[in-house]
């Protein structure tokens, strides 16, 4: 079998795939010349549409040459991260200040 990686994208990137490649896992085959911009990009994914790559859950750049079995993960950029409800779990119910 040939050298291959398991590419994986998040959010909107999925939308820049076929819809049967974006819940399934995909293998696909590489060489030994090409980096994780050149797999994503051969995905149909823009490398600028990408802010976060990650190999084996570490943070890389588009140039880093993957070894066979890696699993590269590409993330868009983050527009928004809402910490309202998870600082309220965390802190409980507000209290007055005078309430002691």
């Amino acid at each position: 079998m040939a050298a291959s990686v398991e590419p994986r994208v998040y959010a909107e990137l999925k939308g820049f795939v076929p819809l049967a490649a974006r819940c399934a896992a995909q293998l696909r085959p590489i060489r030994p010349h090409q980096t994780v911009k050149d797999i994503v990009e051969a995905a149909g994914i823009p490398h600028t549409e990408i802010d976060l790559m990650l190999v084996n859950g570490e943070s890389v750049v588009f140039g880093h040459h993957p070894w066979p079995g890696d699993r590269p993960a590409a993330y868009p950029a983050f527009e928004t991260l809402v910490l309202a409800a998870i600082l309220m779990e965390w802190i409980g119910r507000p209290k007055h200040a005078c309430v002691g």
